[in-house]
């Protein structure tokens, strides 16, 4: 809404929140895990490397080896097998093998055995983001049950989905749980054995529910889409990016439309990104969650080119603190406190990167199956130019290209709809401790589907009252004016009131309620 992820110290609070309508719920959120990621070394045949990997509390104890052609391959094989080499798995579509070391001697043969031509490198463990913990926490708006309606998607989707296929990679999905009557599942094991702890097992199914539940518990955006549930984390939500990227080739061979990735990776891995590309050859749209560290750097898969990372945005319109940001980000949809099944026939309160991750997943199945005549490579390109602005005007690292709007990409050809909207305040953290007034711009962006020749901003704030003018907006543009925050209101501890009204002096605006914004900010001191 006002603020951008990043400035830990600007506060920014809405004066009129709208809570979402209260249900009871089972669990009132997921219950956390502390899983910790163990830094990876750099790959080197040695044997302080090996000790690592054979550490028992180091999760990395297998490797990946690509290969160039198929016959270096065979013959690496039967090499392999002559040597007592344990090969784990073979990726036969991109050439590589998952080979499980279990001495130090095992890794001077293989690297013996080795083409100078092949590459190696640690199997990078993959996770569910942790679960931020987000009710109560100041300045972050939960959904409730609301997030479909504030996605302004269609009342009637019976049919969205309809003859798509949507794969969920994660830790498997209960086609049991009444969220998911009567959806049309299928589900393929890729993890041995279960966790003592199970504290991600519900994961998946909340993944699905919000893809696919149906209109009596959570109401999905694409309810009569299919759904191919991957399990490729285990109950804790840990994997490996070798699992995840078996997973993505098994979904686009068994002929999935859409890939919903919940999970991600520090670890930037050439089996990762290679079934990521082969999902791509076959005209398969992956869909990825940025993470959930609320640092800079997106996490794998996301950050690869042609994937859709999904930021998590609250119930004002602003992406959640905990989301991260960087190259990667394309899009944001609602990730505060979403209603999603969970395991035992329960709900929850999701958040998370992995809980926004979903809503694209749906909206691009829905999509799919109401425009099938339509190039599935355009497809992205219609959420990203129907998307709304955030704070920041035009596309940034915070949310990409902007905020996931179903309402204006299913109108999007419906002629006569006049829409202009506030989309904030942007305050630029270099500008901020500055001994005179602190610079701030205001922006609107068109949301309908027709040209605005005027509008009116009427803006009060401390001791300033004006009626900024906006004149000849395209559909879908953005336009800003600076404003100057007198140095008096910038260090006020109490914060200043930023009060907004917007109009149009010819037209009627199709949706009121974007047209007005009251929001109280503090800005960050030097000390």
């Amino acid at each position: 809404m006002a603020w951008q992820v990043g400035f830990d110290d600007l506060t920014l609070v809405e004066e009129e929140d709208r809570s979402p309508t209260k249900i009871k719920l089972r669990h009132r959120s997921p219950p956390r895990v502390k899983r910790v990621l163990e830094e990876i070394p750099p790959w080197e045949p040695s044997e302080d490397f090996l000790d690592a990997l054979l550490d028992e509390s180091f999760r990395i104890r297998d490797i990946v080896v690509r290969f160039q052609d198929d016959d270096s391959m065979r013959t690496f094989l039967a090499a392999a097998a002559d040597q007592g080499l344990r090969v784990e798995d073979n990726l036969a579509q991109l050439r590589m093998l998952r080979i499980r070391l279990a001495s130090g001697s095992q890794a001077r043969k293989l690297f013996q055995l080795l083409p100078d031509d092949s590459e190696p490198e640690p199997n990078y463990p993959v996770i569910a983001p942790d679960i931020p913990q987000t009710e109560g926490v100041r300045g972050i708006a939960p959904f409730g049950p609301k997030a479909v309606d504030w996605l302004d998607a269609p009342g009637d989707r019976s049919n969205w989905g309809a003859g798509v296929l949507v794969a969920v990679l994660d830790t498997g999905v209960d086609f049991s749980h009444p969220t998911l009557e009567g959806v049309k599942g299928t589900s393929l094991n890729l993890v041995e054995g279960e966790t003592d702890e199970a504290s991600y097992d519900g994961h998946g199914t909340a993944v699905a529910s919000i893809i696919a539940g149906n209109p009596d518990q959570i109401g999905g955006l694409a309810p009569k889409a299919e759904i191919l549930s991957v399990r490729g984390l285990n109950d804790e939500g840990v994997g490996d990016g070798y699992t995840v990227a078996k997973g993505i080739i098994e979904s686009v061979d068994r002929g999935a439309d859409v890939i919903n990735l919940s999970l991600g990776t520090d670890g930037n891995s050439f089996v990762l990104e290679e079934a990521i590309q082969y999902a791509q050859q076959n005209n398969v749209l992956v869909v990825a969650s940025v993470g959930n560290d609320g640092k800079q750097g997106v996490t794998f898969p996301a950050r690869y080119n042609g994937v859709i990372g999904v930021t998590a945005i609250d119930a004002k319109g602003t992406q959640a603190s905990f989301s991260n940001y960087g190259a990667g980000v394309d899009i944001g949809a609602p990730g505060t406190g979403v209603h999603a099944a969970w395991s035992e026939e329960g709900l929850v309160s999701f958040s998370g990167t992995s809980a926004a991750t979903p809503f694209v997943a749906g909206a691009l199945a829905g999509l799919i199956s109401e425009n099938q005549a339509m190039p599935r490579e355009r497809l992205p390109e219609l959420l990203y130019t129907h998307a709304n602005d955030d704070v920041m005007p035009g596309e940034d690292v915070y949310v990409g290209k902007g905020i996931l709007d179903l309402g204006r990409v299913v109108g999007r050809n419906e002629k006569g709809t006049y829409d202009v909207a506030i989309t904030g305040y942007y305050f630029d953290p270099d500008n901020f401790g500055s001994e005179g007034d602190t610079p701030f711009l205001v922006s609107i962006q068109n949301q309908g589907t027709e040209w605005v020749d005027q509008a009116t901003l009427k803006i009060e704030f401390g001791e300033v009252s004006k009626a900024l003018k906006f004149s000849n907006l395209g559909v879908g543009e953005v336009k800003s004016q600076e404003l100057q925050l007198s140095a008096k209101n910038a260090k006020d501890p109490e914060g200043t009131r930023i009060a907004s009204q917007l109009s149009m002096e010819n037209h009627v605006d199709a949706d009121a309620d974007n047209n007005k914004r009251v929001t109280r900010i503090t800005l960050p001191t030097e000390e």
